[in-house]
Order: structure tokens, then C-alpha cells, then sequence
């Protein structure tokens, strides 16, 4: 019940593993191959899964196997549950007449699939040959948390370790990419490179709720940008192109309700300005010095009372700036910028929310040293919380125990 006396009602849906995992574990033979029968009883012998197919059609091609003595070639369709195969009509599509096998996890419909020619694909059950810890991890349909939670006799501190290690360079290249997203080929190396960086640091500061409009305003600054020789005006014509007349014309729309007083548009709109007029106005050398030295003579740079506070500033250090020079180590093809600045943020302590380490913490993993970095919302957000296991260390760990 909030304030207003309104009950809100929280709605959870049951997440349950996409197609995807099904196709994993057909691919790379996650199953029991010996004494393999289809559903009609009919001995199997899978001698090729065939490429997966990442156009239309069916998701296996070029499949080879024998069914009771008998060669066959032709393709093979993954899903979860066998009545998917009609939901997606396959039955009216030729696409999948030469379908030779219905690979699913749940034969929910017996004699109920049939090609557009209203022949009968064979269909292999997948379920019977998983193993236990398999089975147990993709039956799972929980509400909360993470899929291996209160599986960890099948899981270990120094797989999700490694995990992390591995998604925290995911994290880092995600974060250099989207940078990179904002660089334009148009101008020079070092105007390009700059107006990506100030693009990450607006958006940045717009977090949680104005992201897009912080954004627009980078944008807008950087297309017509008030005088740079004092920051006063700059900043003014700043906070007019925000707020004042000139957003009439502009319209961008802030959203200002339920914002903590430090995370309002008007207190970071002249953060992101202070800070755009140092990137801009500092040399450009600088910026090729040694991450951490450049990053402190940039702050230095900024009056104090113009800064964010130390958790934002390290969020951008940690998700722009470092990120940023090394991405201008690619385009200048300096190494030294790249693992520099890899290596600080590697090395650098990161402040990690509460609620990204909980579902961690809730399943028995110990965060600490370099499993508590940006890595674990990546972990979170891309994988876990997307069902992308096959994809994860600590998975494969559990279901080959």
C-alpha cells in the first residue's frame, strides 16, 4: 500500500527456457545417445544434428540419421513442447515437408503433427534421455531469482567465478560498443571519438528515468553549442536549451516524478554540462596519458560543486570513460591505451547495487574481489533473467556434474 492508500498488486509471470536451450542441446548432443527410440517406437541413430539454420524454415538442415536400419537425410524442427509444431503452422507450410524428425522436450501431441502433405514426421522425446540435473534445471518455472538457485550440489563457487570473468569482459565490450554506436565516421578521430564520449556521459547521468532525454540534449550541445570560452555561458545556454525558451521549440519532455532531489533533470542536466565543457576545452592529449591521470585532471578540472556525487562519477568512469579510451585506443590501434584502461577497470572496485548481487547471494555465491564487478548485472540482465543458460559456465558445470 503506498501513500495514497492505493494497493498495488505486483504481477509475476513464470519464466520457463526458450527454444534456443532445446537447440543447444540437440546440437551438442546434451542427451543419451545410445538406445535412442522415437515416439512411434522406431530405433534412432543420430550420425549428423545438421548446421543450425539462422534464416525461415526449419532449425536443423542437412541432418543425417538412421531410422530402423534405414539411411535418411533431410532436416530437423526443435521445440519445447510437440503441439508448438501447429501453433506455428508448420502443418500448412512445404518449408518443413522434408522435415525428417520433431526433436521435442514434452510430447504433448501424439499424432497430432503432420507435414503440409499429410505425411508423419518422426519425433524424438528428449526428456528420457537428459540427465538428472538436466531435467531438474530446465523444468524449473520460478518466479524470482536466479534459474540455479538451490541447485548448487550441482554447482561450485569457482565455476561462477569464472563466469563472471568471462561476462565482465562481455560487459566491458558491450559498453565500448555502445559507445561506439554514437561515433560518427564523418568528422575527425578526436571531434567523432569526443561527441561519443559526451553522449555516454549524458546518458549516464539520465539514469534511471531520463536517458533518452539526456541523450537528445548531448545531441542538441553538440550541434549547437553556446560559446566554449567561458562555462558559465555555455552552461546557461545549456540549461535554456533544457528548460527554458529554447525547449520550447525543442520539446524535450523530463520526467521529474518519484526522482530522489540529487537525480533531478535540473541537477544533472548542469553536471553533464560542466562536464561536457572539460571534455570539450581540455587538450586532447590528455586524453592519451594514462586513463587514471586523465580521468583525475578532468575532475580536477570541474569545479567540486559541479560534480556528481562519488557513486555516479564512478558510474561513468566505470560504463563511459574507461570504456571510451579504450575504444580510442582502437581507432588510434594503441594497445597500451586498450589494456590500460581494461586493466583499471578490472582493478577498479565497483558499486555494485544491492539488488544485482541478492539473487546471487540467495543461490550461496560469495561476492567479493573481482566476482563483485558490472559483470554481475550482465550476468543478470542477459542471462539469467533471459533463460540464456546454455550459454553460462556455471549451466554446463551443473548439468555435467
Amino acid at each position: 500500500m503506498n501513500s495514497q492508500g492505493v494497493v498495488k498488486m505486483q504481477v509475476t509471470t513464470k519464466r520457463t527456457y526458450k527454444e534456443t536451450l532445446f537447440q543447444w542441446i540437440w546440437q551438442q548432443s546434451e542427451f543419451n545417445k545410445t538406445s535412442l527410440s522415437t515416439t512411434c517406437g522406431k530405433q534412432l541413430e543420430i550420425i549428423d544434428p545438421g548446421r543450425l539454420n539462422h534464416g525461415a524454415g526449419p532449425d536443423f538442415l542437412g541432418s543425417k540419421m538412421i531410422v530402423d536400419g534405414l539411411l535418411w537425410h533431410g532436416h530437423v524442427e526443435v521445440h519445447r513442447q510437440s503441439s508448438e509444431w501447429n501453433h506455428h503452422r508448420h502443418q500448412m507450410d512445404p518449408e518443413y515437408d522434408n522435415v525428417i524428425l520433431h526433436v521435442v522436450y514434452e510430447h504433448d501431441a501424439a499424432g497430432k503433427v503432420f507435414r503440409s502433405d499429410g505425411s508423419k514426421p518422426y519425433t524424438l522425446n528428449l526428456k528420457p534421455y537428459l540427465s538428472n540435473p538436466l531435467n531438474e534445471l530446465v523444468g524449473i518455472k520460478q518466479t524470482s531469482g536466479i534459474p540455479c538457485k538451490g541447485k548448487l550440489a550441482f554447482i561450485n563457487q569457482r565455476a561462477f567465478e569464472k563466469q563472471i570473468a568471462k561476462v565482465s569482459k562481455e560487459y566491458f565490450d558491450y559498453k565500448v560498443q555502445e559507445i561506439l554506436s554514437e561515433y560518427s565516421p564523418e568528422g575527425t578521430v578526436s571531434e567523432s571519438w569526443i561527441n561519443a564520449l559526451i553522449v555516454q556521459v549524458y546518458k549516464t547521468l539520465g539514469i534511471p528515468l531520463n536517458r533518452d532525454q539526456m541523450r537528445e540534449l548531448a545531441y542538441l550541445m553538440i550541434s549547437d553549442p553556446s560559446s566554449t570560452n567561458n562555462p558559465d555561458s555555455f552552461i546557461a545556454y545549456g540549461i535554456n536549451l533544457a528548460f527554458g525558451e529554447l525547449n520550447q521549440q525543442k520539446k524535450i519532455c523530463w520526467t521529474e516524478s518519484g526522482m530522489r532531489p540529487a537525480s533531478r533533470p535540473k541537477v544533472r542536466v548542469k553536471q553533464a554540462l560542466a562536464l561536457h565543457f572539460h571534455l570539450i576545452t581540455n587538450p586532447f592529449d590528455i586524453y592519451l596519458k594514462n586513463p587514471e591521470e586523465s580521468w583525475n585532471e578532468l575532475l580536477k578540472s570541474v569545479q567540486p560543486e559541479m560534480l556528481p556525487g562519488k557513486t555516479r562519477l564512478q558510474m561513468i568512469k566505470h560504463t563511459g570513460y574507461l570504456p571510451s579510451i579504450y575504444l580510442l585506443g582502437q581507432l588510434l590501434q594503441s594497445t597500451n591505451l586498450m589494456d590500460t584502461s581494461y586493466n583499471i577497470w578490472l582493478s577498479d572496485p565497483h558499486k555494485i547495487p544491492d539488488e544485482i548481487q541478492k539473487p546471487f547471494r540467495d543461490a550461496g555465491f560469495v561476492i567479493k574481489g573481482k566476482t563483485k564487478t558490472f559483470g554481475l548485472a550482465h550476468q543478470l540482465k542477459r542471462y539469467c533473467n533471459q533463460r540464456e543458460c546454455y550459454k553460462c559456465n556455471l549451466f554446463k558445470s551443473a548439468i555435467r556434474s
